[in-house]
């Protein structure tokens, strides 16, 4: 396999609605991440969108006097908020408390990192933007990964990442 390319493997996990059609794309043959993201970018929000609607995670809403004539604009609030605090907990705790995520805040952290979007979510000084840039690029960079077996969705996770970071810079 060329290197920079992805690859997915066959595993034993549940389906997923939003990343199946990734994970069979993948196995089809290994492809670059700029390609990748770019055959897959025009389904996944609205495909996301749908899913988490109908786990009722979020709703969708109209927008009076948004978006184009004859094409209506929508926003989707969550419908419940405690899973937003949570995971803001978490991230913070990993980015300010050393603590190593799990994979899941991981992958926002790596994602924020890559479109430099933490200000975003912080208002921080400069010595805390320091920080916050120091360990999200370990984080990006899967410095923070047990070096266990048990550690292996992790390294899955900083190796993805790693791969897609230079394709989400160029977007």
């Amino acid at each position: 396999i060329e290197a920079g390319r992805l690859i997915a493997l066959s595993g034993d996990w549940p389906a997923d609605p939003v990343g199946d059609p990734a994970f069979q794309l993948l196995q089809r043959r290994p492809l670059s991440a700029q390609t990748a993201l770019a055959k897959l970018s025009r389904h996944t929000q609205p495909s996301l969108e749908l899913h988490l609607e109908r786990a009722g995670l979020i709703r969708r809403v109209r927008m009076p006097g948004k978006g184009f004539p004859g094409r209506a604009a929508y926003c989707w609030p969550l419908t419940n908020r405690d899973r937003v605090s949570q995971a803001r907990a978490a991230l913070l705790a990993a980015l300010f408390d050393g603590h190593n995520p799990v994979p899941a805040i991981a992958a926002i952290i790596c994602l924020l990192h890559a479109v430099d979007g933490l200000g975003a979510i912080l208002s921080l000084n400069d010595r805390g933007w320091r920080w916050v840039h120091a360990r999200s690029t370990e984080i990006a960079t899967g410095i923070w990964v047990d070096e266990a077996a048990s550690a292996l969705p992790e390294m899955n996770l900083a190796m993805t990442t790693s791969a897609l970071r230079p394709a989400l810079m160029a977007s």
